[in-house]
């Protein structure tokens, strides 16, 4: 087993078993699975509850018949100055090193607007989100870009819940509605998010200022099609 490890295969029953071949008893012979490992994709445990299965049941079902050119996906993320990239490239049995800062960091919240087509109302704000900041942003960023047929869709948590935000949102004729809980995956915001911070890690800037820049730079690669096929990944009908 150790020379399969070092990437030279080792023999078993006759066989040659090589690197990422494993083996497997079934009906009390071998046989040999092109498997390998993986990592995890973690979901939350409380999606098995009968009341959140049921809900993003409801939702998925009714996903075909909205219209993506209504819908308004809000979401926030965190992003800091002590970012860099997760991997790098060495010769062979060289380890890659990085540097970031230990002793003293910012942290920014970025919320923004995802349509089928761009990202709009983008916003930094120091430190994090609240529901008194979350409705700031939407009375002063995100209710100037809503038209009267559209559907702002939202994570389910307290934050956004504020009575005050729906206010503010339905005042310009536009609707409010709430994602199930523990569903990210039918957000395509958190996909353009992937992308972001993975963007961020590259930029691995260290002060605010940097940090903003880099966001504005991003905003502005952002592409219709990407937009599209991250609300096409997440359900949504193509346009």
């Amino acid at each position: 087993m150790s020379n399969a490890r070092a990437g030279v295969g080792y023999e078993s029953k006759g066989c040659l078993i090589l690197p990422g071949w494993y083996l497997s008893t079934r009906s009390g012979g071998f046989s040999i699975d092109t498997t390998s490992r993986l990592k995890k994709s973690l979901q939350a445990a409380e999606r098995q509850r009968a009341d959140v299965a049921r809900a993003r049941r409801r939702w998925i079902r009714e996903q075909g018949l909205l219209d993506p050119a209504r819908l308004v996906f809000i979401d926030e993320t965190a992003v800091s100055t002590n970012l860099t990239r997760l991997r790098g490239r060495a010769p062979r049995g060289v380890r890659v090193i990085g540097s970031v800062p230990l002793g003293a960091w910012d942290t920014v919240t970025f919320v923004a607007a995802l349509r089928h087509n761009k990202m709009t109302a983008p916003m930094v704000i120091e430190g994090a989100m609240t529901g008194e900041i979350f409705l700031a942003y939407v009375e002063q960023c995100l209710v100037s870009t809503l038209r009267g047929n559209e559907i702002v869709v939202m994570d389910n948590c307290r934050i956004h819940l504020g009575t005050s935000i729906q206010d503010a949102i339905e005042a310009t004729g536009a609707t409010v509605r709430f994602l199930p809980k523990y569903s990210p995956d039918l957000n395509p915001i958190e996909l353009s998010y992937s992308k972001f911070k993975e963007f961020l890690r590259k930029v691995a800037a260290r002060t605010v200022p940097g940090l903003t820049r880099a966001i504005r730079s991003f905003i502005q690669q952002l592409s219709a099609r990407e937009c599209a096929n991250y609300f096409s990944h997440a359900g949504y009908a193509s346009i």
